[in-house]
């Protein structure tokens, strides 16, 4: 008698990173499945965390005896790339990144609180990607202390999502948000 192969979370990570590396490689960027891995957190299991995270919330979908992103899924990955096509150039060393803030970036969009759906995680991604077109247009400096930091905070503790760190950067954005003008 044989068994029906359950898909690993290895299959489901390999998935998300061959996805990364394709939109990465359209977008104009260096990026390889090992140097997204190494990108993704602080720990060896990071990477799985997350990965049994974007299947609980929706974002990846097993089909028969594959893994699959969602509709969701694509976009929230488009955004990803889309921000981290954005840091990079500020970042350190972006030469030698192969990646790496790719997976960085997917860490940091990553819901660490356990609390949202697919629909919050990729409406926070797009609102992320907003917040940082708008200070690098309004001041590069701060754009600049960001794309260097958003990549190499430590997310998981709760502390800081990527939103809130853009607003502790540059405070002015939250006022400009809820239409208060800046006095400073």
């Amino acid at each position: 008698m044989e068994y029906a192969r359950a898909p690993s979370l290895e299959e489901a990570l390999n998935l998300i990173l061959e996805r990364l590396v394709g939109i990465s490689k359209r977008k104009g960027l260096r990026a390889s499945k090992s140097g997204i891995q190494q990108g993704i957190g602080f720990h060896l299991d990071t990477p799985y965390i997350i990965v049994e995270g974007l299947i609980q919330r929706g974002l990846i979908s097993l089909t028969g005896e594959k893994f699959v992103l969602t509709s969701p899924g694509e976009t929230f990955v488009e955004y990803v790339v889309e921000i981290a096509r954005l840091i990079k150039p500020y970042s350190l060393f972006p030469e030698f990144d192969e990646g790496r803030i790719v997976g960085a970036v997917l860490y940091a969009l990553y819901d660490w609180t356990n609390k949202k759906d697919a629909k919050q995680i990729v409406e926070d991604a797009r609102e992320t990607l907003r917040l940082l077109n708008e200070v690098k247009k309004k001041n590069i400096d701060a754009f600049k202390i960001i794309a260097v930091t958003l990549p190499r905070l430590y997310f998981e503790d709760g502390k800081y999502t990527p939103s809130s760190l853009i607003e502790k950067i540059y405070p002015s954005i939250a006022h400009e948000a809820q239409g208060v003008k800046n006095t400073c």
